[in-house]
């Protein structure tokens, strides 16, 4: 599927591989704005980070020997902190950006990939209240699955696994929610009110497409990092004097940024495809 195509919901059921497909596609054929505007995360770990980073590179041999070193240096600095706060921020502002842009290029929608992006950035607010409620409904359920499994005793395996199932429904509902805040402009409460609406009939497809997803996208970025380490190693034994153990580790952080950058996209895209999917098949306007 072209990503600059409006897509085909002429079919009645959800189809996994075709929503995981054109996911994939919209990553690929935007993953150059994903990158621009995920470049401000990068900046930030710079700036608040990077010093610390270089410095524990100048003792390199004595991280590369116990790399405890680095995490712990870390841990005790206040400047992580506030880093993982700001690209937490920007973060979330980026999937809105992304989720509105994925949606627009998928329902051929006039204007500009930039526009799209900051149409959606628009809404954060919006979408903002729906992580609030989301995050309580998992914290609710969490407490209550806790309960259980303290008086099942030996069966707390099966509150376990009824927890696993729960929260992945709640993370299903999350996600089409925020869709319809981004997309559509909805509240935060008529939001998962469409949530609801539209997984109604679909809630044991939707379940398997978020099983199915994970597992192939755990899969995919495996496969990908794993590809990435033996690149570095390969450098390094075919190149000693020029990958040395600082810049094979800086090849490490930049294959894993580009990577991640790859996830969020591929992500927002089950969510939005998804969103549109259910949206035909309810008969809600595009």
């Amino acid at each position: 599927m072209n990503a600059d195509t409006t897509a085909d919901y002429s079919v009645t059921r959800i189809q996994f591989t075709q929503i995981i497909s054109d996911a994939f596609d919209l990553s690929i054929y935007n993953y150059i704005v994903i990158f621009l505007i995920n470049i401000p995360v990068v900046i930030i770990n710079i700036v608040f980070i990077g010093s610390d980073y270089f410095a524990l590179f100048e003792g390199v041999d004595r991280f590369w020997a116990n790399p405890a070193v680095l995490r712990h240096a870390l841990e005790d600095s206040d400047r992580l902190y506030w880093a993982n706060t700001a690209t937490a921020v920007w973060g979330f502002l980026a999937s809105c950006g992304i989720a509105r842009l994925f949606h627009d290029r998928l329902n051929k929608q006039p204007g500009s990939r930039m526009a799209s992006v900051v149409a959606g950035m628009k809404r954060a607010p919006l979408a903002l209240g729906v992580a609030l409620i989301a995050g309580v409904a998992a914290v609710v359920v969490t407490m209550v699955f806790a309960v259980a499994i303290g008086l099942l005793g030996k069966l707390g395996f099966i509150a376990v696994l009824a927890l696993f199932v729960v929260f992945a429904f709640v993370v299903v509902l999350y996600a089409l929610a925020f869709a319809a805040c981004v997309v559509d402009g909805a509240g935060p409460f008529a939001a998962f009110q469409i949530a609801r609406d539209l997984t109604r009939g679909y809630r044991g497809s939707l379940l398997g497409l978020f099983f199915f997803a994970s597992l192939f996208q755990a899969i995919f970025l495996t496969v990908l990092g794993l590809l990435a380490y033996a690149i570095g190693i390969a450098a390094m034994w075919a190149f000693p004097m020029v990958f040395v153990p600082f810049l094979t580790i800086v090849l490490a952080v930049v294959v894993m940024i580009l990577v991640g950058m790859f996830a969020t996209g591929w992500n927002n895209g089950l969510m939005i495809v998804t969103y549109n999917r259910l949206k035909a098949l309810k008969g809600y306007a595009a």
